[in-house]
């Protein structure tokens, strides 16, 4: 047999599972799907492959019959050579009446059951024959059955849909939904019915709405958040212009960089929106103080945009340099990243140009100031607001001025909160993940019985699990499958339910408690299975156990002992559940021993004997049986009753070159044995994989108990342990986060050191980051979430926006300094007088990341973390930054000064 290669790739799992029935018999059925059916889905753009389960498949059988066979004396290998030959056309050339030419073709093709019966074996001298119908059955029936496939309780055809990697799955998804649609009613009278067992796209849809949403109810708080602060719908209005300008112009980037509005580029877009209005908040704010200095529109929207677009521009640069090395991550998170960048990266950049172009245009033309009418209900909140603004603004540079004579004290809370913070994720009140699947409402159910189980076996088990299972009122529907297909065969001693649960708004447990309170039940119910229960995965489909490891040694008895020590003690682990190998003990076998010596007497070769018992047990389905446009298989092989035992194999009888009838045990011995399902390997050296399901704890913190359980345990020196699953791909992800954030902080810096033409103020505002991870840490813990890839992601984007709080503080500090005003008093006035824009710029931060912090339903989980880190980060660092930056600003200036005098002295 040649090696055939697969490459696996997410992207083409199967995206849809069609369940099909109709008022025909069964093999009527799997014909029209296999020939009609399929041909027509495989037509669809983007759909690559396409797989059947279950059905009855035609199939013409020759059932040899092994004493009739050996009393003519004839082999199997015969009646299939000859069955093979007697199966062809022939072109025969052409004849030419000088009118017309026509050509002449040998029809040696079967066209019944008839011509192969009677299809003669063999012919003697005296006239006599031996024909197939004298050895064999010849029956127009069906094939075995090895898989069953089951939609709601109903018996029916599945189809598998898998799609091309460059594929959309919602697309496609609707092409074929509208091809079932046109099939169904082309095939109406015989009531054909297909029906979506499973569709991947139902759950992107329905979180790529409610990210939809989140966008709306974004805009929303954002809109309400201006107008708070500006007390003008007219000057609210100028800002929020520049929401769906960037967006217009960002959905052209994204259709050239061929991006799709998927689950990620919509966090993004909900994420960049209460950033897109950040800089047309700082320069119409700058606009406005220049317009209450009495100003007029014009000079007004010059002046103040001259004084604060060097800071706009910074502020920008910042957060776009962050972007550079999350867009460059490589492997898997790679290609969730590239075009989460993309869509922040461009839609952040034309914000800078609607903040430096459109907003002063339409400043200086519509803007207007705004005076405050107290005696109306509006005029009184605001001025209200106007006075808490105003007390909060001197407030923080009365307490600035206080920090500036208790540096120790301010220096001390700040480590002590920082350190705090760090102890929640060292203690373990923050768990970790590679990336949450979510709530999907999806579970499979697993049935494994003994290796010498039947299908029909599995199948009655499998129905008393479907009973129990549509009883509960959570369940909406479930589709089974009974022999499931690994490594290209059926097991026909597995199967597997999958179980879709009623929406997650209309119920108050998981999916993957609900899995477990399901496997326990079965369990007390059912005897003579093993059972285990999985959480839909991320991705479709549910063999990526976020616990997996590798048990390597040098032969299979090594590794089988080193793993049941492991499995032992990790069963003790809280939180572990379902525990399994991949290579499970061996299964039955008959083993057939040579005895060389004497099929040399005997006259027996050894590929004549494999070649016949091939034929006799696995059948011989080379020759094809045409019936008008459709091909069938001729299977040969021995009857059903003559393969029923061990004494079966030990009287099958091969003819020798003479012609002699010799029986299989005299040349073989034949022996009861075992032998492995399957051998793996891992790297070239032989291995077994070991995993687990996870419930109650994050996978990060048990994947960090089962690496130190297995480090305690003395395994042989031949035996390693080599991690896989979420423990390798989280490991390697936190790796490449971590690489993007020190290269993002180094971009970071080195933009600031080119804008500032210093190396000093840039650290300075350095300084701001560690402020925000005492938030994002906080935020986590009383959010009870876990530190993931997408909450790096947040952490990541906070590098480039609590910076931003203290660019605005460093670049108005030496804009007064430059016109003279002391250090210290400059670092007061900076501080009262940018309070109000970044406040104004976190709060529109803050309230544009709400919708995706308290998100519910489909893909929540994805976004909750993220939006808390993003909220704590910003929340903390605002406050912290008012006060710490100033003072970290006010020492470092004081060292430099020392030292200049110094350098002064040294000089002279």
């Amino acid at each position: 047999m040649e090696p055939s290669v697969d490459i696996f790739n997410m992207n083409e799992m199967a995206i849809i599972n069609l369940s099909v029935t109709a008022n025909v018999d069964e093999m009527t059925l799997y014909d029209l799907v296999d020939n009609e059916i399929r041909p027509t889905l495989e037509r669809i753009p983007g759909v690559a492959r396409i797989g059947l389960a279950s059905g009855r498949e035609r199939e013409i059988q020759v059932n040899v019959d092994g004493k009739r066979l050996a009393a003519y004396g004839l082999s199997i290998s015969e009646v299939s050579a000859v069955l093979m030959a007697s199966n062809t056309d022939f072109p025969a050339g052409k004849i030419n009446d000088g009118d017309k030419q026509i050509l002449v073709r040998l029809s040696g093709k079967y066209r019944s059951t008839g011509d192969i019966a009677n299809i003669v074996l063999k012919a003697f001298p005296d006239g006599s024959v031996i024909k197939v119908s004298d050895v064999a059955f010849v029956v127009d029936g069906q094939k075995d059955i090895s898989s069953i496939f089951r939609f709601n309780g109903e018996n029916s055809v599945g189809i598998a849909i898998q799609k091309q990697p460059d594929a959309n799955a919602v697309s496609v998804s609707r092409e074929v939904r509208a091809a079932v649609e046109k099939i169904k009613t082309q095939h109406s009278h015989i009531n054909l019915a297909l029906q979506a067992a499973y569709d991947s796209s139902d759950f992107t849809v329905a979180a790529t709405d409610s990210v939809i949403k989140d966008l709306l109810m974004t805009i929303l708080f954002v809109a309400l958040a201006m107008l708070l602060f500006l007390h003008s719908f007219r000057n609210s209005l100028i800002v929020m212009i520049s929401i769906p300008a960037s967006l217009a112009t960002t959905f052209a980037v994204m259709y050239l960089a061929g991006c799709t509005f998927n689950l990620m580029t919509l966090i993004a877009l909900s994420l960049v929106i209460g950033i897109l209005v950040d800089d047309a908040i700082v320069v119409i704010e700058n606009i406005h103080r220049h317009l209450e200095m009495g100003k007029g529109k014009w000079q007004a929207t010059i002046d103040g945009l001259k004084e604060i677009g060097g800071s706009v521009f910074s502020l920008t640069m910042v957060l776009v340099a962050v972007f550079i090395p999350l867009s460059m991550t490589g492997g898997m998170l790679g290609g969730f990243l590239r075009q989460f960048s993309i869509v922040i990266a461009s839609s952040t950049l034309v914000s800078l140009l609607v903040a430096v172009t459109l907003i002063p245009l339409l400043s200086s033309r519509y803007s207007k100031l705004q005076k405050i009418n107290p005696e109306t209900v509006t005029g009184k909140f605001a001025s209200r607001f106007e006075k808490t603004m105003s007390g909060f603004a001197l407030g923080m540079r009365n307490l600035l001025a206080w920090s500036f004579n208790h540096k120790l004290i301010v220096f001390g809370v700040t480590l002590l909160l920082f350190v705090s913070s760090l102890g929640l994720v060292v203690g373990g009140f923050i768990g970790s993940e590679f990336i949450s699947a979510g709530d999907k409402g999806e579970f499979f159910v697993y049935l494994k019985l003994p290796k010498d189980a039947t299908v029909e076996q599995t199948n009655l088990l499998t129905l008393q699990a479907e009973e129990i299972v549509k009883r509960d009122p959570l369940i909406v529907e479930y589709y089974s499958t009974v022999g499931i297909a690994k490594d290209g065969a059926a097991q026909a001693n597995k199967s597997e339910i999958h179980v879709k649960m009623i929406p997650y708004d209309k119920r108050n447990v998981r999916e993957d408690e609900y899995a477990q309170q399901t496997r326990l039940l079965l369990q007390k119910h059912i005897v003579g299975a093993e059972i285990t229960t999985a959480p839909s995965a991320l991705f479709g489909g549910s063999d990526n156990a976020p616990i997996q490891f590798y048990v390597l040694g040098r032969n299979m008895d090594s590794i089988f002992h080193a793993s049941g020590i492991i499995m032992e003690e990790l069963s003790k682990i809280k939180g572990i559940t379902d525990l399994k190998v991949s290579v499970e003990a061996g299964s039955p076998e008959i083993s057939i021993r040579l005895n060389r010596e004497k099929m040399a007497r005997l006259g027996v070769s050894q590929s004549d004997l494999g070649e016949a018992l091939n034929n006799a047990y696995a059948g011989n389905t080379d020759v094809k049986f045409r019936n008008r446009d459709r091909e069938y298989d001729i299977d040969i092989r021995l009857d059903k009753f003559d393969r029923k035992s061990k004494v079966d194999i030990e009287n099958f009888s091969v003819m020798n070159a003479q012609g002699e009838e010799i029986r299989l045990k005299q040349i073989a011995s034949i022996e009861d044995s075992e032998t492995p399902s399957r051998l793996e390997r891992h790297n070239r050296t032989a291995s077994m994989l070991v995993s687990a399901q996870v419930t109650g704890r994050s996978s990060g913190d048990v994947g960090d108990e089962v690496i130190a359980t297995i480090e305690k345990i003395d395994l042989p020196p031949s035996v390693t342990v080599e991690y896989g699953g979420d423990m390798e791909m989280q490991e390697e992800s936190f790796g490449d986060m971590g690489l993007a954030m020190l290269i993002s902080l180094a971009l970071v810096y080195l933009i600031m050191v080119l804008l500032y033409n210093s190396y000093l103020h840039p650290f300075v505002i350095l300084f701001s980051i560690p402020l925000a991870v005492i938030g994002v840490f906080f935020s986590l813990g009383l959010s009870m979430s876990s530190l993931s890839v997408i909450s790096m992601i947040g952490m990541i984007i906070l590098i480039g926006l609590v910076a931003r709080n203290a660019i605005l503080v460093v670049d108005f500090t030496n804009q007064l300094r430059e016109k003279g005003m002391a250090v210290k008093e400059a670092l007061l006035q900076a501080t009262q007088q940018r309070f109000r824009p970044i406040l104004m710029t976190t709060i529109a931060t803050i309230v544009g990341m709400l919708p995706i912090a308290i998100a519910k339903g489909a893909g929540a989980e994805w976004k909750n973390s993220l939006g808390w880190v993003v909220i704590g980060g910003l929340a903390s660092s605002m406050f912290l930054s008012l006060i710490v930056i100033p003072l970290v600003y006010y020492g470092f200036d004081r060292v430099r000064m020392k030292l200049e005098a110094r350098k002064e002295t040294a000089t002279r």
